[in-house]
């Protein structure tokens, strides 16, 4: 083998671990950006970090939705009730830990696995906090060179 294959194949191997950390990186991104449009009751925003190819949400057993509109629809009315934006003292964190990525071979699908820990006092003025916790078990789709 020459040099200069020697060198093509690695950069090739370093170009393909490269794209890993890269689609891994923009994973936690997008689950960070979801932890935040729902902390301040960004629902459209929310719903738009879905697939558009039959997406699907299901939160604390309140069913599964399918389709953009019906995520948008669960998440104003049912998670929201009704309500946008963040109230004059009201607080809300998705604290996401334990994130855990598996790409498929192909890099255009991909699992997660984290773990939230949710507090807040919405709505506020009810005189206590609210915490709780629960697992993310995700699937990502690339979709128009995005994750989703």
């Amino acid at each position: 083998m020459s040099v200069s294959e020697d060198l093509q194949t690695y950069v090739e191997r370093l170009h393909k671990r490269l794209s890993i950390v890269e689609n891994k990186q923009a994973i936690h991104d997008l689950q960070n950006q979801y932890g935040f449009f729902l902390d301040n009751r960004m629902w459209d925003e929310a719903a738009d970090l879905f697939c558009n190819d039959s997406p699907s949400m299901e939160i604390g057993q309140r069913g599964n939705y399918i389709g953009k509109e019906r995520i948008r629809k669960f998440l104003v009315e049912v998670l929201g009730q009704g309500r946008w934006g963040l109230q004059k003292d009201e607080i809300i964190h998705h604290i996401q830990l334990q994130m855990v990525v598996t790409l498929a071979e192909d890099g255009q699908s991909a699992k997660a696995r984290c773990r939230a820990l949710v507090q807040g006092n919405s709505p506020p003025g009810r005189g206590h906090m609210m915490l709780a916790e629960g697992l993310y078990e995700n699937d990502y789709v690339r979709e128009n060179d995005r994750w989703a």
